[in-house]
């Protein structure tokens, strides 16, 4: 009865760890780990050099978040994006973000947006 007892203790433990292992888990780390997909936007480079776009800030900060959890994270968006990630799909070339958004310097253009709008409104 010992014996029986003690081999259903050792099929217990391995079909555990063939869960664990299905699932993405370590033995020490019982946190699963998923694979994310991020979003950039096309108009701007997921970089510090967009820090004025609170999304591409949040796609910046959650890649380097999931990636330091051992999480695979994908980030598809503009060439030259500049963020931690597994990998990183390019989706939008610099030729085309310069043809579509005309070479607009987005930091400058909205400030000065910002800035006209001040004018507008009544004191």
């Amino acid at each position: 009865m010992k014996r029986l007892a003690k081999m259903a203790l050792l099929i217990l433990a391995l079909v555990k760890s063939f869960i664990l292992e299905c699932l993405g888990m370590s033995k020490n780390d019982r946190r699963p780990k998923y694979r994310v997909h991020l979003l950039g936007l096309a108009h701007t480079k997921t970089s510090k050099e967009f820090s004025h776009c609170a999304y591409t800030m949040k796609v910046l900060k959650m890649g380097k978040m999931l990636t330091d959890l051992g999480h695979t994270v994908f980030h598809y968006g503009a060439e030259g994006s500049d963020l931690q990630c597994t990998e990183h799909i390019t989706c939008v070339t610099d030729a085309e973000q310069a043809y579509t958004y005309e070479d607009k310097n987005w930091p400058n253009v909205i400030l000065r947006t910002r800035s006209s709008m001040s004018v507008l409104l009544p004191r």
